[in-house]
Order: C-alpha cells, then sequence, then structure tokens
C-alpha cells in the first residue's frame, strides 16, 4: 500500500532531532529547549532560508502545523509572529552585513530578500529608527547605533530576558 510511505516520509520530515537545530545566539540555550518543538522547528526553518524567500505556509508546513495554530503558538511562545520574526532576523542580518562597509544597501535588500532598497529601507527605519546608511556610518565611524532611539511596536526577537518569559500551552 502507498500510504505508509507516505506517512513515514511526512513523519521523517516532521521529526527534528536536537543536533539538526541550528544553535540561535541571540537565546540562551535553555530557553530553546523550552520551546514546543513546533516551534523550534519554525525557526529552524526561518533561519535556514534567511536569504530566501520564504511564505507563512512553507514555515507552518516545516512546523507541522496550520497557519493558524503555528502563528499562534509561535506569537505565545516567542512574543512575535513567524513573519515578523523572520523581518527582524532579515535586519538583525543586515546590521552585521552594514557593519562590514564594504556592501551596497541595494546589494543588502537584495540578498535579504527584501522587494527592493526602499522596502528595506523603510523596514530597518521601522524596527533601527534609523536609516541603513546612517547605521553603517554610525558603526564604521565608530559611534555605534545606540544613541538613536529604538521605535516601539517592535521588539528585537529573543532578547535574553526572553527565558523568563517563555509560556505555551500544555495540553
Amino acid at each position: 500500500m502507498t500510504v505508509m510511505p507516505q506517512f513515514m516520509s511526512r513523519a521523517s520530515h516532521c521529526c527534528v532531532s536536537p543536533q539538526d537545530l541550528i544553535p540561535h545566539p541571540s537565546v540562551p540555550l535553555a530557553a530553546q529547549l523550552l520551546w514546543p518543538m513546533s516551534v523550534r522547528r519554525a525557526v529552524d526553518c526561518i533561519e535556514r532560508h534567511i536569504y530566501e524567500p520564504l511564505s507563512i505556509h512553507r514555515i507552518s508546513e516545516a512546523a507541522c502545523l496550520s497557519r493558524f495554530h503555528m502563528t499562534r503558538l509561535f506569537c505565545a511562545t516567542t512574543g512575535n509572529t513567524p513573519m515578523n520574526y523572520l523581518r527582524l532576523r532579515r535586519i538583525q542580518q543586515a546590521k552585521v552585513m552594514l557593519r562590514g562597509g564594504d556592501r551596497k544597501i541595494s546589494e543588502i535588500a537584495s540578498d535579504l530578500c527584501f522587494f527592493d532598497q526602499s522596502h528595506f529601507v523603510r523596514i530597518f527605519r521601522q524596527v533601527v529608527g534609523i536609516t541603513p546608511r546612517s547605521f553603517a556610518v554610525a558603526e564604521t565611524s565608530g559611534m555605534g547605533a545606540r544613541p538613536f532611539p529604538t521605535p516601539t511596536g517592535f521588539s528585537e526577537p529573543l532578547s535574553q530576558e526572553f527565558a523568563k518569559h517563555i509560556h505555551f500551552d500544555r495540553a
């Protein structure tokens, strides 16, 4: 019968061993171990495909949950929607690239799958509070970007304080 091989293929896709998980430097390992497995799979999918176009459908498929349930569980665990988390991780990666100082903003925007440079600049300004160019100038001049205000409405993905606030349903 063909049902069993299809089931096994799908089941093996949904099972992730701890060795397969990508470590997330912004989160203490102890906090990561408390995440529901489906959230870990979703975050791993985001981390593995940060340089590729990624849809909520693909993330929820990696988490082996419906879009609705995965979004609800992801929000309850991390404090962000999956797509907002993806945007924040891409902005964090953009900050690393900008610190290098040798990349054009349009290249960074393209590499991180933003629609275009203006879309990237708009999201970067919403998250960081300044434009990518201002950030790069501040970083290369030794000023650092810390003096600039951070807008409200966005939280950095999974800060060190995250471990204190983890909660999820145990059903």
